[in-house]
């Protein structure tokens, strides 16, 4: 096998193994799989366990009509967001 369709391969695989992951949290399923969270004591961050975390779950964890929340991986800063009104 070539290293191009090797690389291939292994891109495929990963997008039907996140494809499959969230088909099985929408459906119940209980994975491994962490969603962000608000931290504890600090309502202005979110923690996202990586960047995978989709915009939609993020967004899910924001307080409503709140100001910016800085969106961070571990100490890594990733963005600041806020949801309107």
């Amino acid at each position: 096998m070539k290293p191009e369709d090797e690389k291939e391969l292994l891109q495929r695989t990963k997008r039907i193994e996140t494809r499959l992951t969230q088909f099985m949290i929408a459906q119940g399923v209980t994975t491994e799989h962490k969603r962000p969270v608000v931290e504890p004591g600090n309502p202005t961050r979110v923690v996202v366990p990586s960047r995978h975390t989709t915009l939609s779950e993020i967004m899910a964890v924001i307080p409503a009509g709140g100001g910016p929340v800085d969106i961070m991986i571990g100490d890594d800063w990733l963005a600041r967001m806020a949801l309107a009104s």
